[in-house]
């Protein structure tokens, strides 16, 4: 089994390398490690010294891993391998070797990119694999956030400098892509809610479509234009300075969805048209963000 998370740092290689081996998290609990998770509270080298061969701790509140470093290649490539661990985790796996890969994109920027390659052991191996790889996601997760605490304050940049979106493997294009297939999926799931309801409303499935649910489906086509044309790059900017919160990103897609509904008002249900168009607008934005969050942590 592999897990994979990428992060992106606003910071040096040469600055990020130390907190790969000499680091503290902060005493947050997500929600996760409420429900068993191990926590990381450290990483270090017991001798101080990094080298291949070298012992790697990673402490948590429920137990210790003993690592060996395979490879020592600052700042650009570690990677070590379990040894022993007394945490309950043991039991099912074989052996777990974690990699972490810092690719400089620019001044200030850096990608890092953390694998870790599970061997499971078990007749029902396939059976707990759901859940470790959720648990092993949620630590590499917590411990890019923690590192992140350490970067500069954000400063204001170029539009052109998101490098995170467009620049290194195709992340940000499949981010993209990911962004308006988790929108239209959304938005076609409400219009295909209001079309089960007006359907069992009015007890025909022919007369319906001949008058709302088609107006509902155009609503959702339109949504999706706006969550393309309007949410997503609104997000962008916003998520820029800082200030993509819910609540804004929401009203874009609301006043996004409605306004490209006007063109195709022009009948007796435009109140009902617009209506869904900025529900529409504002739940595919949501989870365009959401979406966009995720991956920028992915």
């Amino acid at each position: 089994m592999i897990v994979r998370t990428e992060f992106l740092f606003r910071n040096d290689p040469e600055r990020i390398w130390p907190r790969l081996c000499h680091a503290t998290m902060d005493t947050r609990r997500p929600c996760l490690f409420r429900f068993g998770i191990p926590k990381p509270v450290e990483c270090r080298l017991p001798s101080e010294h990094g080298e291949v061969g070298a012992t790697r701790e990673c402490v948590s509140d429920h137990g210790t891993i003993q690592q060996r470093i395979l490879e020592w290649v600052p700042p650009a490539r570690l990677k070590f391998e379990m040894v022993s661990t007394d945490l309950d985790f043991r039991r099912h796996v074989d052996t777990l070797v974690d990699t972490f890969e810092l690719r400089p994109l620019g001044p200030e920027s850096t990608l890092v990119i953390r694998t870790s390659e599970l061997r499971l052991h078990g007749p029902l191996a396939w059976i707990r694999a759901p859940g470790l790889w959720i648990g092993m996601k949620q630590v590499h997760r917590y411990v890019f956030q923690n590192w992140a605490t350490l970067d500069p304050p954000r400063q204001l940049a170029p539009f052109s400098k998101i490098h995170w979106l467009w620049r290194g493997s195709y992340t940000g294009l499949r981010t993209l892509l990911g962004a308006i297939l988790i929108g239209s999926i959304v938005s076609g799931t409400l219009t295909a809610a209001v079309i089960l309801f007006g359907v069992s409303a009015n007890g025909t499935l022919q007369d319906y479509l001949l008058g709302v649910s088609l107006l509902a489906a155009m609503a959702g086509v339109v949504s999706l234009f706006g969550v393309v044309l309007i949410g997503v790059p609104a997000y962008l900017l916003l998520a820029r300075f800082d200030r993509a919160g819910a609540i804004p990103l929401v009203v874009i897609g609301f006043v996004a969805g409605a306004s490209l509904s006007l063109p195709a008002i022009g009948s007796n249900q435009d109140s009902l048209f617009a209506s869904l168009c900025a529900i529409d607008g504002a739940a595919a934005a949501f989870a365009a963000r959401w979406w966009i969050d995720l991956r920028r942590t992915a």
